[in-house]
């Protein structure tokens, strides 16, 4: 779960499309990779990542997965 309830409260701006391209960045896809997985361009997925990376407040996708890995991890069980 995010570390406090400001995470919290950020999370709930990703949107459905943003948080399948988060599940996906956590578990060390490229960008390559998450593309063919979800039948969309590249540029698409950066577009995507660029939105949740400031929606989010965080830089890279080392920070996304400290952060709020364990979030989007669930999220895969759901």
């Amino acid at each position: 779960m995010p570390k406090d309830t400001t995470q919290f409260d950020r999370s709930k701006k990703v949107t459905p499309r943003e948080k399948s391209i988060c599940c996906l960045v956590v578990q060390g896809y490229s960008n390559k990779e998450i593309s063919k997985e979800l039948l969309i361009s590249e540029c698409t997925v950066e577009t995507h990542r660029a939105n949740v990376f400031r929606k989010l407040g965080v830089r890279n996708a080392a920070e996304l997965q400290y952060e709020y890995g364990e979030l989007f991890e669930s999220s895969l069980d759901s």
